[in-house]
């Protein structure tokens, strides 16, 4: 048994003081008020004053420490592991052949189910970007296709039943097809899909929700602007990311860098202001840049353009809270609690509550790791 003792709890509504954690055989056993029971035969941790929430999950990660989750999953969910995220959605990138797509999906699948490794205990499930997403936005866009159903069968089939969030881009034909095939009990809530890459109408955007799109991919991000020119001189159309935000069925994705070059601060505010604080998800968009050698910024840029981010989600988190004034409670409803719920796992992480997986972790105001237990583990914050 497990008492992390001197720690500012935070909790989903209130931050809690004076209290201690207990877990025992990996679950939160108890939130107990400090001195109300007997701590005999107890390891203990001190928590010295830090903040102790909910470990984080990453639903749109592409890899790490120098490689992408389809080449080394385990180098990679270490190196996210050890800056606070305990449950990662290890994301496919656009690639030139349907061959290398199977590829990463077969590797990650892999080492998920060895059970030995950092990605058997880090990565939960597969996010499939693309590669059915419109060629005119985003890195890769010349490897984008439409749908083919041999094709995203066999993606299916290689996963074992691990891609839990599927983004297309809604203006493809066949995209309802396609969906009905990924999901032929429309009661089923799993994969999520998810609209990005993309300039669709509104009617586009709201011809999939009874399909399952319930998920805007990087909002702001690699999508089309104001439709121009308008039906109307003079005025403005509805475009791709408007017709997201007004669906309530739809939880959009941020990605909070530094510079605000994935997204503005201010697009950031706005998005806030109209989704509000649980229809937000903070991701990285990671790439291999994140932890590499040498790597300085935190975004990632190369000859395709702007490629993903070199983020961490704790990072991403802090930015969120500079770039928007948001409290580190809502950073962590936006980076544990929404994601958890949006894939169906809240009722086992995404908060610190009785019941839920010892997955912890302590940061400062700044978000920045000072302790981290998966499944009541301790966890070294260093690759």
């Amino acid at each position: 048994m497990l008492v992390i003792t001197n720690a500012k709890i935070v909790l989903s509504d209130r931050i809690l003081y004076g209290h201690d954690l207990v877990t025992d055989k990996g679950k939160i056993t108890g939130i107990l008020q400090k001195g109300s029971f007997d701590h005999s035969g107890c390891e203990f941790s001190d928590a010295k004053g830090y903040y102790l929430g909910p470990g984080l999950v990453d639903i749109h990660n592409h890899g790490g420490a120098g490689v992408w989750f389809g080449d080394d999953p385990d180098r990679a969910a270490l190196f996210h592991l050890s800056h606070g995220t305990t449950c990662i959605m290890a994301t496919t990138t656009i690639q030139k052949t349907h061959q290398m797509i199977l590829y990463a999906i077969k590797n990650i699948t892999g080492a998920v189910k060895t059970g030995r490794g950092a990605a058997s205990k880090v990565i939960r499930g597969i996010h499939m970007e693309g590669p059915y997403l419109s060629p005119k936005y985003g890195a890769f866009k010349n490897y984008t296709r439409i749908p083919v159903k041999e094709e995203y069968m066999a993606y299916v089939k290689a996963a074992e039943g691990l891609i839990k969030i599927w983004t297309v881009a809604p203006e493809l034909p066949d995209i309802i097809e396609m969906l009905k095939d990924l999901r032929p009990d429309p009661d089923d809530p799993l994969p999520v899909i998810s609209a990005g890459h993309s300039d669709a109408t509104t009617d586009q955007v709201d011809a999939l929700i009874p399909y399952g799109l319930r998920l805007q991919t990087h909002s702001c991000c690699a999508t089309g602007c104001s439709i121009s020119p308008s039906r109307y001189a003079g005025t403005r159309e509805v475009d791709f990311d408007m017709a997201c935000w007004l669906k309530d069925e739809i939880s959009v994705e941020v990605i909070p860098d530094s510079k605000g070059i994935h997204t503005r601060p201010k697009m950031l505010q706005l998005i806030l202001k109209i989704k509000g604080p649980d229809r937000v998800i903070i991701v990285t968009d990671a790439t291999e840049a994140s932890g590499r050698a040498g790597q300085i910024s935190d975004v990632n840029i190369t000859g395709e353009g702007l490629t993903g981010s070199a983020l961490t989600l704790n990072k991403a988190c802090s930015n969120m809270m500079a770039h928007t004034g948001i409290s580190i409670i809502d950073a962590f409803r936006m980076a544990s609690y929404n994601p958890a719920k949006l894939i169906g796992m809240d009722k086992e992480i995404g908060s610190v509550e009785e019941g839920k997986r010892a997955d912890l972790i302590l940061v400062d105001d700044d978000m920045d790791i000072h302790g981290i237990w998966l499944n009541g583990e301790t966890v070294q914050p260093v690759v």
